[in-house]
């Protein structure tokens, strides 16, 4: 018996075709084989490190320190422009909010028309507030306030822009900030108010005593408590600012308008870099909580209520 015939021939008596290229399946190679079939699985590592294309954030233990070496260290600047916010907006606040509560308080009928009217920017939501106000300061002259500004009184040389300069930007997040937060405060005032005896006053109108010297003498010493707890709501709540911020500035220029919320918004939603925002996070708490400690210990509180 003869050798068997060559794989791919005819057999006897026919020409010997070309072996045609094997057809690659569905689910393998060239060869016929399934994909993967060289691959050896017992050297490769499917850890959930290797599957994940960003590392897996770090835990809030403790603060990360690559957060102060990012450009122009965002943090510091976060902190910084949230203390400024608090020292510059809080007075304000509670200046006008006790001078337009006394005005309001003294008011024989309308009272409710005027606590109404002081009122709304309050309940105005800040995505609506945000848009008016970067309408208004517009860098061009299709802002309001360069319009007014420059071609109707024509104190500017140029058209400023407001929102992409580092103190400028500030200036309009912090009026911002006032102006919506007035009322507020004014409401506070208002209620404290209406505990002050009449008797009080009048017994110091028979002594002689002028409307300032009653304003000073009287109304302000009896409001202290009051004045605590706008004083400490509204420091609280300068490190809650973030709306503002994200409307009208987002951060810019370069994180110089940046806050400590958006700042954690930031690292955490755009970045996906969590272990950086739960670090912001806790920073923000402790700042938070020896903000409180200090103003308690400077107006001498105790039980909730100024001595």
């Amino acid at each position: 018996d003869g050798p068997s015939p060559a794989a791919g021939s005819q057999g006897p008596g026919t020409t010997p075709a070309s072996s045609p290229d094997p057809v690659p399946t569905q689910a393998g190679d060239s060869r016929g084989e399934p994909l993967g079939s060289d691959i050896d699985t017992r050297t490769c590592d499917f850890s959930t490190a290797t599957l994940l294309p960003l590392p897996l954030p770090r835990g809030p233990s403790l603060p990360d320190a690559r957060l102060l070496t990012g450009p122009a260290h965002r943090l510091l600047l976060a902190i910084r422009n949230n203390f400024l916010y608090a020292f510059v907006t809080t007075p304000f606040i509670m200046l006008f909010g006790l001078i337009f509560a006394v005005m309001v308080n003294s008011l024989k009928r309308s009272q409710l028309f005027f606590r109404t009217c002081f009122y709304l920017p309050v309940i105005t939501s800040w995505v609506i507030v945000g848009n008016v106000f970067a309408y208004m300061f517009n860098a061009g002259g299709a802002g309001l306030v360069n319009y007014l500004l420059k071609d109707v009184l024509g104190l500017l040389p140029a058209y400023v822009p407001w929102l992409n300069r580092t103190w400028t930007a500030n200036l309009v997040i912090w009026l911002l900030g006032i102006w919506k937060n007035i009322g507020w405060a004014m409401v506070i005032y208002l209620a404290g108010l209406q505990g002050i005896s009449n008797d009080l006053y009048e017994a110091s109108m028979l002594d002689g005593a002028s409307r300032v010297q009653q304003f000073w003498r009287i109304t302000v010493p009896l409001l202290k408590s009051t004045t605590f707890y706008v004083l400490v709501n509204m420091v609280i709540g300068s490190f809650g600012v973030f709306i503002q911020v994200m409307m009208l500035t987002s951060g810019n220029p370069r994180g110089t308008t940046s806050v400590l919320q958006y700042l954690l918004y930031d690292k955490s939603f755009n970045l996906f870099q969590f272990g950086q925002g739960a670090a912001i996070g806790m920073i923000t708490a402790l700042l938070v909580l020896l903000t409180t400690v200090v103003l308690n210990q400077v107006f001498h509180t105790e039980g909730g209520k100024a001595e």
